[in-house]
């Protein structure tokens, strides 16, 4: 019954816009002054936040930052995008796509409202108002990662815009800064969360995922080094010792929502009528004929992108008996000498003739904190241990026990976790991220060999959206853009 009413909400907040529900710019002292009154206001305001945490990644920002700079990815059978091919072809400029960071900053305000408001709200139940201040400092913590991956330095904000009177225009902080904010904030979501939650919702496993996923940055990006990877092991650990399972199929974690391999994920539902930015990965109903109607998931709306051959031939077609391959990519010949491609992991399901989108975007689940493990303790100069962990993934993956001999030494088991990671998380956000953290943009992506010191050594972050920099005089571009 619980369930069904955080669905129920989900769906009542979510038809109605984040924008309209908390806008960066300035809400008028009246409406804040009526809002923040009784727990419902609070529970709205938190449900409001992962509306708006969901428009943020939307409108397919969750792969212009995590999987289209990666080398993997072509025009679909309907053409790509102009934008969408400077992305892939590491070209970016202030108004490509994905380059406006206001969307997180949204979330981020949304947050800090509640953070505000809630401490003052009367409450039956204490611990449920803890619980709510715990979403809010998890969203934000989960926002400024974002941002601190994909621009560097940014704009700091703890205190909620809410009045013409405040200084709105803020500058960009240093990514030092932003870390620190990280660490506080991840910090008090996993002390104030609760133990058990709904796959889309936040809870002490799924904060400790994110801070492993933080640490493990700050180890090899952020100047850290052998503390901040016990931290994540730690947290690792944590999520390890929670009600989670390793399913034993790879297609039933992307055809059930409720699979208990997932830790975090993105809420969609049919009576929404809405979809999940995997549209573009489905075949346009005209590409498919009548005869392959029953078994090729189709959609009206135009097939913009896709993995590229390199991708399918180097990556995904290199390992014989993967079990994955057909749940991430579908290929039938047709009789026109062209082929039907698509990926095939979020297809949803058919509705009285109409494909519905509704499977909720994985955003965090088991298969990474298995890997995350075998990356932390090869960092840490355990490589057999790694190896143990990385052939967890390899035994679902290949039908085999010991895929991965023992006698790897550390670069060659990096370069095994990295391929099970290309391969693992194909098209969910990840892979951009995965690849620069391994130090492995300027050798894998074509596009980017040879040109570690174009933009002065920050091509790997986007430029900021010229439409936020007209908006705020004291934002400063990205260097080099």
């Amino acid at each position: 019954m619980k369930k069904l009413f955080i669905i129920i909400s989900f769906i009542a907040y979510f038809s109605s816009s984040c924008q309209k529900q908390l806008e960066l710019s300035p809400i008028s002292s009246i409406s804040a002054n009526s809002f923040w009154k009784t727990e419902n206001d609070a529970r709205g305001a938190m449900f409001g936040l992962y509306n708006c945490m969901r428009s943020a990644l939307g409108n397919y920002n969750y792969l212009f930052w995590g999987e289209f700079r990666n080398g993997y990815w072509e025009s679909g059978s309907a053409g790509a995008i102009t934008e969408w091919v400077n992305i892939w072809d590491n070209n970016l400029d202030p108004i490509t796509a994905g380059t406006n960071w206001s969307g997180l900053y949204q979330v981020i305000n949304d947050a800090n409202l509640i953070l505000k408001y809630v401490p003052n709200i009367p409450f039956t139940n204490e611990q449920e108002r803890a619980e709510i201040l715990g979403h809010a400092y998890f969203m934000r913590a989960f926002s400024y990662f974002y941002v601190v991956r994909i621009w560097g330095d940014a704009p700091i904000s703890t205190t909620p815009f809410e009045s013409a009177d405040q200084d709105l225009y803020l500058s960009r902080r240093p990514v030092t800064e932003i870390y620190q904010l990280l660490k506080a904030d991840i910090d008090k979501a996993g002390d104030m969360l609760p133990s058990a939650s709904a796959n889309f919702l936040a809870n002490k496993s799924t904060a400790n995922i994110l801070k492993a996923d933080i640490y493990v940055w700050l180890a090899k990006i952020g100047g850290g080094g052998e503390a901040e990877l016990q931290v994540a092991n730690q947290a690792l650990n944590n999520v390890l010792s929670a009600e989670y399972q390793f399913s034993d199929s790879y297609l039933d974690v992307f055809r059930n929502n409720d699979n208990k391999e997932i830790i975090f994920s993105i809420f969609y539902n049919e009576i929404e009528g809405g979809t999940n930015y995997s549209d573009t990965f489905i075949p346009t109903t005209t590409d498919v004929p009548a005869t392959l109607r029953d078994i090729v998931p189709y959609k009206p709306s135009p097939n913009r992108a896709r993995f590229n051959q390199e991708f399918v031939t180097q990556t995904l077609n290199q390992a014989p008996g993967d079990s994955r391959t057909a749940v991430i990519w579908q290929e039938i010949p047709l009789a026109n000498g062209l082929a039907l491609k698509w990926i095939n992991k979020y297809i949803g399901k058919d509705v009285a003739g109409v494909r519905m989108l509704v499977d909720n975007v994985r955003i965090y689940r088991l298969a990474d904190v298995i890997l995350f493990k075998a990356e932390v303790e090869n960092a840490l100069h355990h490589p057999t241990e790694a190896i143990n962990w990385i052939n967890k993934i390899a035994r679902r993956a290949y039908g085999q026990d010991n895929y991965y001999p023992t006698s790897l030494n550390e670069d060659q088991v990096n370069t095994a976790i990295l391929k099970e990671r290309m391969i693992e998380f194909a098209a969910e956000g990840k892979t951009w991220f995965d690849i620069v953290r391994f130090g492995k943009a300027f050798t894998l992506i074509p596009s980017l060999q040879g040109r570690e010191n174009e933009h002065e050594g920050h091509i790997l972050y986007f430029p900021v959206a010229q439409d936020v920099i007209s908006r705020n005089v004291n934002i400063k571009q990205t260097k080099g853009y």
